[in-house]
C-alpha cells in the first residue's frame, strides 16, 4: 500500500508536538524575533504552510503613523522563502501608496484572519564601519542572514611549488593560494549568541561582497568561547571561498587621462 509524504529538510530537538502542529504555528527560523538590519542586507523568512493564508505586513514610521497589508498570499502545503528586507518591503509600501521610509515592520501569517506564527520584527539601525554580512541556510530549511560587526582579515597563505630541473636550475611551477578570511562576529547579546549556533551547524554558508555578489564559504575553523557569567560573547571563524580561481579582476579606466604633471623634477 504506497503511502505519500513530504520532507522539509530541517529539524528540531525533542520535538515535543507533531511536525504538522510546529509547521502551523511557526515560521522556519531561530533567528530573533526583534531582529536588527541594515537597508541593504538581505533578508528572507521561510514558511511551510499546511493550509492556505496570507502573510501580512506592518510598517512602523518615524512620525508614528503606521501601514499594515498584505504582503504575500500563499497556497496550502508548499514551501516558500519570503523577501522581508527592507528594500522589498519599501518597494511593496510604495506600490501601496505608502511612503516607503518605514524604520520597523513586523511580518505574521494568518488563516482565515487569524494569526497563526508568532510576530517577526525587523528594525533597522545604522551601519557600523566594519560591516560583514553573511547568509546561511538554516536548521529548519529557511535561510537566515546577520552583519558581523568585527573585524575581517585576509590571508593569503601563497604557497610556491618549485623544482630542480637539468643543470640544478630551480623554477617555479605552481603557485597555490589558499586564501583564508577571519572573521571576528564582534559582541553580542546572549539570545543572538545562541541562535549563532544555526550558523556554525549549518553545510551551506554565503558572505555578501562588497558588491552585493553572493559567494559560497566552507569554515576551516572555529572558536567558540562562552561562559555563563558573560552577557555579551563574541566568536571567531574562518573560511575560505567555495571557489577560488587565482585570477584577477581589477577596475581600468576607460576615459582619457590627464596630463602627467611635474615632470621637470624627475632628473
Amino acid at each position: 500500500m504506497p503511502f505519500v509524504f513530504k520532507v522539509v529538510k530541517g529539524g528540531v530537538s525533542e520535538l515535543d508536538e507533531t511536525p504538522t502542529a510546529f509547521m502551523t504555528d511557526h515560521f522556519l527560523t531561530w533567528q530573533l524575533q526583534d531582529k536588527e538590519v541594515l537597508q541593504s542586507q538581505p533578508e528572507w523568512i521561510g514558511i511551510y504552510p499546511i493550509s492556505a493564508g496570507v502573510v501580512k505586513a506592518k510598517a512602523y514610521y518615524a512620525n508614528n503613523t503606521t501601514y499594515t497589508g498584505t504582503l504575500a498570499t500563499l497556497e496550502a502545503a508548499k514551501l516558500y522563502s519570503l523577501n522581508t528586507s527592507w528594500g522589498k518591503l519599501s518597494a511593496w509600501l510604495i506600490a501601496a501608496g505608502q511612503s516607503g521610509a518605514a524604520v520597523v515592520w513586523d511580518v505574521w501569517y494568518e488563516v482565515a484572519a487569524v494569526r497563526k506564527t508568532p510576530i517577526q520584527r525587523y528594525r533597522l539601525r545604522n551601519a557600523g564601519d566594519d560591516e560583514h554580512v553573511y547568509l546561511w541556510t538554516n536548521t529548519l530549511g529557511g535561510i537566515d542572514s546577520i552583519s558581523f560587526t568585527g573585524a575581517c582579515e585576509q590571508d593569503y597563505k601563497l604557497v610556491h611549488k618549485t623544482a630542480l630541473y637539468e643543470g640544478d636550475n630551480i623554477n617555479e611551477y605552481d603557485v597555490e593560494k589558499p586564501r583564508e578570511f577571519r572573521q571576528n562576529t564582534g559582541y553580542l547579546e546572549r539570545d543572538c549568541a545562541e541562535w549563532m549556533a544555526d550558523f556554525f551547524y549549518s553545510r551551506k554558508k554565503y558572505m555578501i561582497r562588497f558588491d552585493g555578489a553572493v559567494i559560497r564559504i566552507a569554515l576551516t575553523s572555529s572558536k567558540i568561547v562562552d561562559t555563563s557569567q558573560q552577557d555579551e560573547v563574541d566568536y571567531e571563524f574562518t573560511y575560505r571561498l567555495g571557489e577560488d580561481l587565482q585570477l584577477l579582476n581589477l577596475d581600468r579606466i576607460s576615459t582619457s587621462l590627464p596630463a602627467p604633471e611635474g615632470l621637470d623634477a624627475f632628473f
